[in-house]
């Protein structure tokens, strides 16, 4: 008689026969937390289902996390004027620098 071990989904585990989704909040983003770690209930037990809503939530939470990186990223001096350098070049001048 063999033992099957059970594969989670990715970024799942199962507590009481119930899938929840967890996943570490990247060190730069910690700021922005008041823990290290984001925990939710997926609110199913079909391995299925949870598979589905943790590809979803993870999308999701990468738009996130992008979104507070880029605005992170606009309060930085040396980036903003970056920024407004290259959105001030025209495209005549650029053909001429090309």
């Amino acid at each position: 008689m063999s033992v099957q071990k059970l594969e989670l989904p990715a970024n799942t585990f199962l507590k009481r026969s119930v899938y929840y989704y967890q996943r570490r909040v990247p060190n730069d983003l910690r700021k922005h937390y008041k823990t290290s770690k984001v925990t939710l209930s997926l609110k199913t037990i079909d391995a299925r289902n949870a598979g589905k809503a943790a590809r979803k939530i993870s999308h999701e939470l990468e738009q996130h996390w992008l979104d507070l990186r880029l605005k992170d990223y606009d309060k930085i001096p040396i980036a903003k004027s970056l920024y407004a350098v290259r959105n001030q070049l025209l495209m005549s001048e650029a053909k001429k620098q090309y």
